[in-house]
């Protein structure tokens, strides 16, 4: 347990330090969460994110995080205990941005887009949810 708890801990540092790296451009950081092997997560990546990636794409640094990947999926609940996600709401995929996360396809296609113009039109108001969040 105590070496699990490290490992965590080590993963969690490895994400903030390639958070900030990619975020050197002051961009906010958006994490897409999906596995390859789920319906739901293939139909977003597919049919929603071509879209509004092309609509936003320019306003944040996205990324894409398979989950299979150990370290991948030790980052999703990472972020889901540090936005305090009910455990009961959790679905792939999910899409974690400026403070909160959105998971599973239904809530993707009808709030991710509204948060984000929520962030395009006050800015400032959601950076410190985000830092809180990615602490820094």
């Amino acid at each position: 347990m105590k070496n699990e708890y490290y490992i965590r801990r080590l993963l969690l540092l490895c994400m903030m330090f390639i958070a900030a790296t990619v975020r050197s451009d002051d961009k906010p950081l958006m994490l897409f969460y999906y596995s390859n092997d789920c319906e739901h997560c293939i139909n977003i990546k597919n049919d929603f994110l071509p879209d509004f990636l092309g609509k936003y794409n320019k306003h944040f640094n996205f990324i894409e995080l398979e989950i299979s990947e150990i370290a991948n999926f030790d980052s999703l609940c990472a972020m889901e205990s540090r936005v305090d996600f009910p455990e009961e709401d959790k679905e792939f995929p999910a899409v974690y941005f400026m403070g909160k996360m959105y998971e599973g396809e239904t809530h993707i296609k009808l709030n991710l887009e509204k948060h984000v113009l929520n962030y395009l039109a006050n800015p400032d108001s959601l950076r410190k949810a985000d830092n809180d969040v990615l602490g820094q």
